[in-house]
């Protein structure tokens, strides 16, 4: 009787032990969190494996610069029509003064220099008033001529200064020698600059003529210079 009472209390702990190995199969391991790991933890923390990168939103293409059309970048030059142009300073007065003529202009009668180079930076300045009224100003006289190059024209255009001190106090613009210029227009597009020269006399050897009458060249009296060693600018 004891013999069969044990093999059964041997045979009901057998089933317990399969039971409760059964059970924990069922359940698998635990993570540190007590939670259960499932396929794709274990891929994940497999060595050697990577998850992929999060996609990134897609990114409109970057469109090439292009200057709008009223810039200085994407005109013609000294287009004065339109006010962003850097080169060019307004006024409260209405004046527009065009920077690099007056810086030109300011470079005449240095010490350094000849009169030759004097006459063809003015002739060079007459060039900018030319580019915006496509004609010299409508003048004979010296003080008129400058005048009109100072701003007193129908656009207000300044390529003159009119605090430049080879100007006398009647507006005139003398040479290095302190005698007017003349002005001698041959049409509306040339003009004749002469400077009576050291004797301050006008007709005689040493005047400095520039002139666009035949070659464009330099002249003292009627004796072409033969390198005034100036460069001008044909505008």
């Amino acid at each position: 009787m004891n013999k069969r009472a044990g093999v059964v209390f041997a045979a009901i702990a057998l089933f317990g032990a399969a039971i409760a190995v059964y059970l924990l199969f069922l359940t698998g391991p635990k993570d540190e969190s007590g939670g259960e790991k499932n396929a794709a933890d274990a891929s994940a923390s497999a060595p050697g494996s990577s998850s992929p990168p999060p996609e990134s939103e897609p990114q409109a293409p970057i469109e090439p610069h292009r200057p709008a059309p009223n810039t200085v970048d994407a005109r013609k030059p000294y287009d004065i029509g339109v006010t962003v142009d850097k080169r060019v300073t307004h006024t409260e007065d209405g004046k527009h003064i065009f920077n690099e003529a007056v810086a030109i202009s300011r470079g005449m009668h240095n010490p350094e220099t000849s009169g030759e180079e004097d006459m063809a930076r003015l002739y060079e300045v007459l060039g900018f008033y030319r580019m915006v009224f496509k004609e010299n100003p409508v003048a004979a006289d010296n003080q008129t001529v400058m005048s009109a190059l100072m701003g007193n024209n129908s656009r207000g255009i300044v390529v003159f200064p009119s605090d430049h001190p080879s100007l006398n106090e009647k507006g005139e613009l003398v040479d290095r020698w302190e005698t007017p210029y003349y002005f001698h227009a041959l049409s509306g597009k040339q003009m004749e600059i002469i400077s009576t020269g050291p004797d301050k006399q006008l007709g005689t050897n040493d005047d400095l003529i520039f002139t666009e009458r035949d070659t464009g060249d330099f002249y003292r009296g009627v004796t072409p210079v033969a390198d005034p060693q100036v460069t001008r600018k044909r505008r």
